[in-house]
């Protein structure tokens, strides 16, 4: 994909976006509603035309094709079955489109249904399946047509949780046993994680960082992906920073950074809340980096507790922490606490974007 642009009624869906998918490779594209990852995928399945750029697939341009010579697959958001086809007749709707030999065709079919383990419901209607079987018949037409890149728009979003992370988990033994090529488009961060070789995100048609999901999750590469990816706490904005690497937070308390840590164009400093560790007042009196404040609410999430906290110079706090086997002691709103951020734990954030060069 060199340079792909769309837009509607004069607005920009999608601008200039550029990145290459390898082999085998699963790759996801992130980001809010609006933000122009599904109109990116419809431009790479045919059925959106940029305005500029182009795609190209092993070396052939394809920008022009329609979308059933472009050797890709796309799994709709709703599935798209034919309700009054049976299973067998829509998994092997693509290959007899391509004029399959019927013999080949059956093979074909088989094959697919034998994979996403649907062999004896071949007579079956759409209707009579769940939604989880619906999904794998969808998976199943798919693979039977034979495309070498697999394109998938928010396939999960129609399942309930259970079903969805079940269903995730299938898709991915899948597709690592059969080294397809996929783009995933979700909004879902923890499916993206957990799916994913690798990350794009995107924002108001642009992209903000395109790496691996660790690379993502701890070197955000500006404030938007930083604040996108999972909750942030955003403790100092100064710029240049100090030159002992010292952030004054007031009545709070002081932040230091770690010396492999005080680059000069650093404008903001960012802790994740599983990151800090909380405890009553007196607990942390012999490290640094202990900030003072107050609980304001704890929210107990099963095998973690979230904490919202006031700290002393006004700036809201989130922690969160593991529950152990038993629960841990509950804390009353208004208790006075310690919050211990490791310099370790910070990440920096520059003051260049990331469609330049940034100084994360």
């Amino acid at each position: 994909m060199r340079g792909l642009s769309k837009s509607f009624n004069g607005i920009a869906a999608v601008s200039d976006v550029s990145f290459v998918l390898g082999k085998g490779e699963f790759l996801s594209l992130l980001g809010p509603s609006g933000c122009g990852k599904t109109t990116t995928l419809r431009m790479l399945a045919g059925f959106v035309a940029p305005d500029s750029g182009f795609v190209t697939l092993r070396d052939a341009d394809i920008t022009q094709r329609p979308p059933y010579q472009r050797d890709v697959g796309l799994l709709f958001q709703n599935y798209a079955l034919f309700p009054h086809m049976t299973v067998s007749e829509n998994v092997g709707f693509g290959p007899r489109m391509r004029g399959m030999p019927r013999s080949e065709r059956a093979e074909r079919v088989q094959w697919a249904l034998d994979l996403v383990r649907l062999s004896g419901f071949e007579l079956r209607k759409p209707s009579e399946l769940s939604g989880g079987q619906q999904q794998r018949v969808a998976v199943a037409r798919v693979l039977a047509a034979e495309a070498s890149v697999l394109l998938l728009d928010e396939p999960f979003s129609n399942l309930d949780a259970k079903l969805r992370l079940h269903m995730q988990d299938e898709l991915k033994e899948l597709q690592l046993r059969l080294k397809i090529s996929t783009i995933h488009v979700t909004h879902d961060q923890e499916e993206a994680m957990s799916l994913s070789d690798r990350l794009i995100i995107m924002n108001a048609g642009r992209i903000e960082q395109n790496a691996r999901p660790e690379t993502v999750y701890g070197s955000p590469a500006n404030r938007f992906v930083a604040e996108f990816m999972g909750s942030c706490n955003r403790l100092a904005d100064q710029s240049p920073v100090p030159r002992n690497g010292e952030f004054d937070l007031g009545p709070a308390g002081r932040l230091l950074l770690s010396a492999d840590r005080s680059a000069s164009g650093v404008r903001e400093v960012f802790v994740r809340p599983e990151h800090v560790d909380v405890a009553l007042t007196g607990a942390f009196e012999n490290r640094e980096n202990v900030l003072k404040g107050s609980l304001v609410r704890s929210v107990y999430l099963g095998e973690r507790t979230r904490l919202h906290i006031l700290l002393d110079n006004g700036q809201s706090l989130l922690a969160q922490c593991a529950n152990p086997p038993g629960g841990r002691e509950e804390i009353e709103n208004g208790s006075r606490l310690d919050v211990h951020v490791p310099a370790s734990a910070l990440f920096l954030i520059g003051d260049v974007d990331y469609n330049g060069t940034s100084a994360s």
